[in-house]
């Protein structure tokens, strides 16, 4: 799995100026933070569009977060399983 960037990391993406006369290339930048250029720009397309939530890596919780039943549904699942696993398969088969 990838490593999340740190903000101070991010920060100084945002805050490189590649114009600058006297300032290192963008893959020398990129060296010396040891990211991708990729990385790079993914951060920068990023503040773009999103301005300082940049800062923060997204989040990698799951889109749709676990479901909690109420309690009438917990009943009904575990009956239906403490029937099935009483009841073998093969009695219900007729020869």
């Amino acid at each position: 799995m990838p490593r999340s960037l740190s903000p101070s990391v991010r920060r100084q993406i945002i805050e490189y100026d590649p114009l600058a006369a006297d300032g290192p290339s963008v893959s020398e930048f990129c060296q010396r933070l040891n990211i991708s250029r990729p990385s790079f720009y993914n951060i920068r397309r990023r503040f773009l569009h999103e301005g300082n939530t940049a800062l923060n890596p997204r989040s990698s919780a799951p889109l749709n977060p676990v479901r909690i039943f109420d309690q009438q549904t917990t009943k009904v699942v575990l009956r239906t399983h403490h029937n099935a696993v009483k009841t073998p398969a093969h009695m219900g088969d007729t020869p």
